[in-house]
């Protein structure tokens, strides 16, 4: 945790303040405990033996309510802490929390769709100018959540981004990884195009920023 804090520029002004503010206060413990809570609970989901009775099935059920409901408060904290101005340190927990995101692919759509939600808010705030996070961090969620995005179940229920906001995600994802090393771009592109030729969905389509590095990468040869 002390790492991941050193990633923020803690002696600027405005975070000394905004650490000040009670509800920052109380938002962020809960965040990071409603993680490792979800974590947890796919972790056993995952791991955990089909129903062979109906006790078993009804506890099986609870948890899915369970994981659904913990995803949503967790998507609930991460609104209001980009309403406090605050989504630096939320950024740096999703970009170390491995576990979640490879859980997350197996996860129930509805859970999926939460943490789809969560990746958006999290990558639109990366791509703002004044968003004080390590090019380091911005690689690791990269790597750690774009697989989501591309095996998520979209629009099961309904759709969990608007056409719109699927555009901004990509041009948002396209400026990041431009802005990454040469190396970083092809680690994260090489990652992406595995998971989106053997994913249903075609979102998210970064087949412009790929072909971009493909051909800066010619001339270098």
């Amino acid at each position: 945790m002390q790492r991941q804090q050193k990633d923020v520029e803690t002696s600027s002004w405005p975070w000394r303040l905004i650490r000040m503010i009670p509800l920052y206060s109380q938002l962020m413990p809960s965040f990071e405990n409603l993680q490792g809570s979800l974590t947890n609970l796919l972790q056993h989901q995952s791991t955990a033996a089909l129903p062979a009775s109906q006790s078993q099935l009804a506890m099986a059920n609870n948890n899915s309510v369970l994981a659904e409901k913990l995803a949503q408060e967790l998507l609930w904290i991460t609104n209001k802490l980009g309403m406090c101005s605050a989504m630096e340190e939320a950024f740096l927990q999703w970009s170390t929390a491995t576990n979640l995101a490879a859980f997350s692919i197996s996860a129930h759509p509805r859970v999926q769709g939460s943490l789809v939600k969560i990746s958006a808010l999290l990558f639109k705030e990366m791509a703002k100018e004044d968003f004080d996070i390590s090019h380091q961090s911005r690689f690791k969620s990269l790597i750690l959540w774009l697989p989501l995005l591309c095996y998520a179940m979209n629009g099961v229920d309904t759709p969990v981004l608007s056409a719109s906001e699927k555009a901004e995600v990509e041009r948002v994802l396209e400026k990041t990884i431009s802005s990454l090393s040469r190396l970083d771009q092809e680690v994260v592109l090489a990652n992406w195009l595995h998971d989106y030729t053997f994913s249903v969905s075609d979102w998210p389509n970064l087949q412009n920023c790929y072909d971009a590095w493909c051909d800066s990468s010619r001339k270098l040869i």
